[in-house]
């Protein structure tokens, strides 16, 4: 099991998780939902001083003291090597990029802190890697929803990195590596430091926090509990099918038995 991640502060205050995971987990949308519960509690932690406001320090809306209205948006961004069946959309098969935020149902518009996005990483394998090999790299329906952002905020050249980043990030063999770097020239330096890195692994992979290290290790230990339980089962089943089998084989050799001595 491979979960890489890391946390992001940004220039407005506001903070990202953004984690690679390589095989998906029964229960993804409680992990979800913890690891942006623990973004937020952050955020809260920052702001009543114990990270960043000191006793003189004004805090983001310049008051010297901390308020609710310093709290600045999380974000949850994961990135599903291998997604299961709940991250294919019913709109369409070949969306890959999936952004949530709560929303009332009277249309209010209350902004509320915690956005998420999923990546199907496999779904953009199946679907628009293959275009962006061969240098087709317009931005499409697929790749960016003008209803989830400010376009505004938006870049084209962000949406371009996107793509970029994405494709690195599925590319399995050097040759693939490249060609997006033909496509995409700053991806040499990417790659580069991705080499650097790999030469020191301990400087990069890290837990998210204690807590959710807990909770990753319970349920890793929850699924090979269950994986213990269906082989119990399987044995159990197989002697039955033994206990079966042989008392059909008792049985047919009762019958032989009796046919012999009938035909004598």
């Amino acid at each position: 099991m491979i979960i890489m991640d890391m946390v992001v502060l940004m220039a407005d205050g506001s903070i990202a998780n953004i984690e690679i995971q390589k095989i998906s987990y029964d229960f993804p949308a409680e992990r979800i939902s913890c690891y942006s519960a623990d973004l937020v509690l952050r955020q809260y932690k920052m702001i009543t001083g114990k990270n960043q406001v000191g006793k003189h320090e004004p805090s983001m809306n310049g008051s010297s003291k901390p308020s609710y209205k310093d709290m600045r948006k999380v974000h949850t961004i994961i990135l599903f090597e291998d997604s299961n069946k709940s991250l294919i959309s019913d709109m369409d098969k070949a969306l890959y990029f999936h952004v949530g935020k709560t929303k009332f149902n009277t249309g209010i518009k209350i902004e509320l802190l915690q956005d998420f996005v999923l990546v199907s990483l496999d779904t953009f394998r199946k679907y628009r890697y293959s275009d962006i090999k061969e240098g087709r790299t317009e931005i499409t329906d697929y790749d960016y929803d003008s209803s989830q952002y400010n376009d505004a905020l938006v870049s084209e050249k962000m949406k371009r990195d996107r793509l970029k980043f994405l494709s690195l990030f599925v590319a399995e063999t050097p040759q693939e590596i490249d060609r997006l770097i033909e496509i995409f020239p700053d991806l040499e330096s990417v790659c580069r430091d991705i080499n650097e890195y790999l030469e020191r692994p301990g400087e990069v992979l890290s837990m998210f926090s204690e807590a959710l290290r807990i909770l990753d290790r319970n349920t890793a230990e929850l699924m090979v509990d269950r994986m213990k339980d269906e082989i119990v089962d399987l044995r159990e089943q197989n002697d039955e099918l033994k206990a079966s089998s042989d008392k059909k084989d008792a049985e047919i050799a009762r019958l032989k038995k009796l046919l012999e001595e009938q035909n004598k």
